[in-house]
């Protein structure tokens, strides 16, 4: 018993650290994906389409 509890520990400390990790990278990657979106709508309206009757 003297040994279950130091690893016990450990492993709770290990969770709680990756779990931390775990919510910062989907927060980064949910963060860049909205900047991705929302740069490609502002490049959607800024951007007029050309007719295609006019030459080249």
């Amino acid at each position: 018993m003297q040994h279950v509890i130091p690893v016990a520990q450990g492993l709770r400390t290990l969770i709680e650290a990756g779990s931390d990790r775990f919510w910062f990278a989907l927060a980064v990657t949910l963060g860049l994906f909205l900047a991705s979106w929302l740069g490609h709508l502002a490049l959607a309206q800024l951007i007029v389409p050309q007719p295609h009757d006019l030459g080249f």
